[in-house]
């Protein structure tokens, strides 16, 4: 026994000196930081082993959309292993088990009885599954033409590993990347034969408590305030929890560089939290007697999942004023009931509208990218219910009938039934007698009914039509009161403020159709229920998104309204007799703002032309320079291209990038050829920062009015790119490196790209190839700068879609979704 330990010491040692030249890229300490004697193999887990996982695994291996639900951000995931079944089941006709990583099972033992099996035993002849899969990759180096993410075979056996061999000898460990450097095998090989220790009893305290005495009583402060036992606040601390379930709360001040996840416990909060597992924040916990917790993230962060709340002295006191300045009651706390508690206008509405409109306001982009990341960590479900690009505006709580008027919300909410009160098991429709009701009457009669009120109260309440005043301006402050949405077909990002050029579409959010996109898309939502849950799901927020495009049409002249929208759903039918847009008042409402001459209504011309003066209208006169925040300088329409210049400073490529973006396809081809996203590294010289730009595609469709047949309704002819700053995507599909004396060149090839061989030549040039031995020191320069960029925002970035050897069809139906 002594022997072995000294043996595995020093090879240990040897370890530890071989992997000095890799260490580098890691950010977070590591053994080249740490005195050789604390490498040892009690700890050996997290100084070597956790930093290889999370600089060359989690990239594709993090979250419930891991390959084979290998989750490697903690040794949870390590030990909890693998399993067979895929994550997205779309086809499913009930739902199927959670398996979230930390909460679903308490051990290892828990997640074998979920048949999840070990990564890390020698079960094999001669290596386990992870050492084995490596092995692969070591004797075929070449790039599968399967993306990651489609990649589903999951052998753990010895006979399954042959076949497996023998079918996809390309398929080894990192999928479709380089592999791994020796030192990096070795260190791996040596740890597995050690048993695979986790971390020291120290290391997991550390991971799993907060760092200092200041943090944890910021954190004593929350969650006395969020378990004061008064009826109100119980009513508050369920509303909020209900809305920050999937947070990363961080607390600037005290802990920057730790994250929270706010859950419900059994046990008191100083007691140790014991998390209750629901598959949704409005389930019954099972007893009234629980409390509200912050419970540390011992995960590595990776930016495709993390949606982080900001938290502290400050909110706590914000949301105190929001909540409690004025005196209301509650008589009685509501039930759990599905068809009450998957409702928030029937579980909430003993607590002031206002408040809760005010509190969505003040968290507009959180709230938005909790459906658009969501807890499956990207919103395949929502992002296919959503336009290319689009602007989010929001009604002022002054101007919201909901808001202002007890019994208008009162008759509104007996309208406002939402698919989650059906749960995840809602069977096929056709074997189904309880879905037709629902489709007939909840879906679209209720839904009808409900605008035919809506538009109503807007006649009585605003005979003259909305105006610029009844847009909210953030309070004068808040830089929430402006989103812009850039789906990149299957993902999407949330920015603050106005970017890339003028939108085809926008929305105007009120406070119901805010609330209802949380409650159908988040709160609501199973990413494990049946394909009718999905299904049902998906058409709600399709009801959702035309409601908010109405409001936003209220606010354009009458005579452009009703082709404006045939044009957002060409191919799609006649939506205007099937979803009149007065369907209350029998006639279009004017509006408040002040219009120049828009020529002919039924052009597209006329359309823009309004467009551009509404939102010219917003920015300049009803928002300040504080709420607009940074101001988009590459993203304008210019009506010719210019003659190229030689560039040799960021503003010159910045200008030149700025002639190619907002053009469609029909005239300048190459955004039919781009991939959906790119990062762009310009290295500038002379001692300053290299500068970083997402590249997107905007992919354009005629319509997005149902879930199946999205290739059909695509539009590529009028495909365009955006230009953002800075790191704008969680799913990069290529990574481009320019130095500033070739930037006259890389716009050349760029503006050049007209087929799928001159896309082939920009990349040669300036792309980095999956393949390249250089791919892994490129990565990890783009993870640490997004990290010196925004420490807070930042996380590991995904590669499951990153470029692959030959093209592939630009979309497969968002089937994994």
């Amino acid at each position: 026994m002594l022997n072995r330990r000294l043996l595995i010491f020093s090879s240990l040692v040897l370890v530890f000196f071989l992997s000095l030249g890799w260490l580098r890229f890691i950010d977070r300490p590591s053994a080249s930081q740490t005195q050789l004697s604390s490498v040892t193999e009690a700890s050996m887990f997290s100084s070597v082993i956790q930093p290889i996982f999370t600089n060359r695994c989690i990239a594709c291996h993090s979250c419930n959309t891991a390959p084979c639900q290998l989750n490697l951000t903690n040794y949870e995931g390590v030990s909890r292993g693998a399993n067979k079944a895929p994550i997205n089941q779309p086809y499913s006709q009930s739902s199927f088990p959670l398996t979230r990583l930390g909460i679903d099972a308490k051990s290892t033992a828990g997640w074998r009885a979920l048949k999840f099996f070990s990564v890390t035993e020698r079960s094999l002849t001669t290596a386990s599954n992870l050492e084995a899969a490596l092995r692969l990759k070591d004797s075929n180096p070449n790039v599968p033409a399967i993306r990651a993410e489609k990649a589903k075979t999951c052998p753990a056996d010895e006979n399954q590993w042959k076949k497996f061999v023998k079918d996809h000898s390309d398929m080894g460990m990192p999928y479709g990347l380089p592999a791994l450097q020796p030192q990096q095998r070795a260190a791996i090989q040596t740890w597995i034969a050690a048993g695979a220790p986790g971390p020291t009893v120290l290391e997991l305290k550390q991971t799993r408590t907060p760092s200092n005495e200041k943090g944890q009583q910021a954190i004593r402060q929350v969650e006395s305030f969020l378990n004061n036992t008064s009826l109100e606040q119980r009513l508050v601390s369920r509303y909020l929890y209900e809305h920050l379930f999937l947070a990363h709360l961080h607390f600037a001040k005290e802990m920057p560089n730790e994250f929270f996840r706010l859950v419900r416990s059994r046990t008191s909060c100083a007691g140790g939290v014991d998390e209750i597992a629901s598959r949704r924040p409005y389930d019954d916990p099972g007893s009234p007697d629980f409390s509200y917790c912050l419970k540390k993230v011992d995960q590595q962060i990776t930016e495709k999942n993390h949606i982080v709340y900001e938290i502290g002295d400050q909110k706590l006191a914000r949301w105190k004023q929001l909540f409690f300045s004025k005196a209301w009651a509650v008589k009685q706390l509501p039930t759990y009931e599905a068809r009450a508690s998957s409702n928030p206008f029937l579980t909430f509405a003993q607590i002031p509208a206002v408040a809760r409109y005010q509190w969505l306001l003040d968290n507009a982009q959180y709230t938005v990218m909790t459906f658009i990341k969501g807890a499956v960590c990207r919103g395949g479900t929502a992002v296919n219910v959503i336009d290319e690009r689009f602007q989010i505006l929001f009604l002022d709580p002054k101007a919201d009938h909901f808001v202002q008027d007890s019994e208008y919300s009162k008759r509104a909410t007996q309208l406002l039934r939402l698919p989650g009160e059906y749960g995840s098991d809602v069977k096929v429709i056709a074997l189904s007698p309880k879905i037709l009701p629902f489709l007939r009457t909840t879906l679209k009669h209720q839904r009808r009914d409900y605008r035919a009120l809506r538009d109503q109260q807007t006649a009585h309440d605003r005979p003259e039509g909305y105006s610029l005043d009844d847009i909210w301006d953030g309070d004068s402050v808040n830089p929430n009161a402006v989103l812009t949405v850039f789906r990149h077909f299957d993902s999407a990002q949330v920015l603050k403020g106005a970017w890339g050029g003028q939108p085809k579409t926008a929305w105007v959010l009120d406070y119901p159709l805010f609330e209802r996109i949380v409650y159908d898309l988040v709160a609501g939502y199973d990413n494990n229920g049946s394909m009718s849950h999905q299904v049902l799901t998906r058409v709600y927020m399709h009801y959702i998104r035309m409601e908010a495009e109405e409001n936003y049409l209220s606010f354009l002249p009458p005579a452009i309204r009703l082709p404006m929208r045939d044009y957002w759903y060409r191919k799609a039918g006649d939506v205007n007799k099937r979803y009149p847009l007065n369907s209350g008042t029998g006639h279009l409402l004017p509006t408040g703002v002040k219009y120049r001459d828009i020529g002919e209504p039924s052009t597209q011309l006329a359309w823009h032309d309004a467009s551009a003066q509404f939102f010219a209208q917003v920015y300049e006169t009803r928002m300040n320079a504080r709420v607009m925040g940074q101001r988009d300088v590459i993203n304008n329409d210019h009506d010719d291209l210019t003659t190229q210049t030689r560039v040799t400073s960021q503003a010159q490529f910045e200008s030149e990038l700025g002639q190619l973006v907002s053009r469609p396809a029909s005239r300048l081809p190459l955004s039919k050829f781009l991939d959906d996203t790119a990062f762009i590294r310009v290295i500038l010289g002379g001692g300053q920062p290299d500068a970083v730009y997402t590249l997107v595609r905007n992919k354009e469709h005629f319509n997005i009015a149902s879930i199946l047949g999205e290739r059909g309704r695509r539009d590529p002819e009028n495909d365009s790119i955006s230009v953002l700053p800075g790191y704008q995507a969680s799913y990069p599909n290529r990574f481009f490196r320019v130095d500033i004396e070739n930037a006259s060149d890389f716009i050349a090839k760029l503006r050049a790209v007209k087929s799928q061989a001159s896309l082939q030549t920009l990349i040669a040039a300036y792309g980095i190839s999956r393949e390249s031995p250089e791919f892994w020191a490129n990565y990890d320069w783009f993870v640490r700068d997004m990290r010196r960029r925004d420490p807070v925002e930042a996380g590991a970035i995904d590669l499951v879609r990153y470029g692959n050897a030959e093209p592939l069809p630009e979309d497969d139906e968002n089937d994994a979704q």
